[in-house]
Order: C-alpha cells, then structure tokens, then sequence
C-alpha cells in the first residue's frame, strides 16, 4: 500500500511537473515567437532553459512520449538546435540563391577554418595534415 501511494505521488509530481515546464515554454513563445530557450533563462521560478535541455535529451533518448513530443512541437520545439542553425544557414535544395539565380543544392559546403580564419583546416577537419604520433607531413 505504501508502494502504490510514494509510485502515485512520483508520477503525479512528474506529471504537474511537465506540465509547468510546457506552460513557461507556452508563455515563453507566445513573447519571443520562437521555442530556442537560452539554457540559463527562467520563467518566473522555472529553469525553462534547463527543462527545455532535459526535454530534447528524452526525445532523442527515445524517453519521450508521441504525446508529449506533439505538444512540444506545436509550440516550435527545436529537437536539435544544431540541425536547426543549420537550415536557417543553408537555402533548400532546390531554391535559388539572391545574388546568383543558381540552384542552392550547387554550393560548395563550408570550408573550416582556424579561428584566424586563414583557410587552414581545423582539428574537425577529417584529413589533418600531419600525423599525429610524429608531427611529420603524411
């Protein structure tokens, strides 16, 4: 009996939980008109930043349910704020670019640079230069 009251109580307070993190983003929205929640902001006493971080941790943990996950996504949740960056950078296949009139799927994708921004290729880069057990060329 004890079980079923302290299991009752976790998933009820989970639940209230929940739902006070997606009314600050509710709000959040509706103010900013978008659902990139800097990781630090709070909403009135709720870390909605933090909240906002646990919740695409569980989506792509596969913790979340479709629910759930649906109701984030009518608000404009970003599930991967990277992906997200990334399309509003780079045009769709298909349209053409402003200054050329060139189809976008023909860019070049970006070259890395080092933080001089000189060209060279960074540590990201796949194909580094030298070897790195003797510092030699390749």
């Amino acid at each position: 009996m004890v079980a079923n009251w302290v299991s009752f109580n976790v998933i009820d307070t989970e639940r209230q939980d929940w739902a006070r993190g997606w009314a600050a983003l509710k709000k959040f929205t509706e103010r900013e008109l978008h659902a990139r929640v800097p990781y630090g902001h709070k909403e009135g006493a709720t870390p909605l930043g933090q909240w906002v971080a646990e919740q695409r941790r569980a989506y792509g943990a596969g913790e979340m349910s479709g629910p759930r996950a649906r109701r984030l996504e009518q608000l404009g949740m970003v599930w991967s704020v990277a992906d997200e960056r990334l399309q509003r950078t780079w045009p769709r296949p298909g349209s053409t670019t402003k200054s050329s009139g060139h189809s976008a799927h023909h860019a070049p994708p970006p070259h890395s640079t080092n933080q001089s921004g000189n060209g060279s290729p960074t540590s990201d880069d796949p194909t580094p230069s030298t070897n790195t057990q003797n510092g030699r060329p390749r």
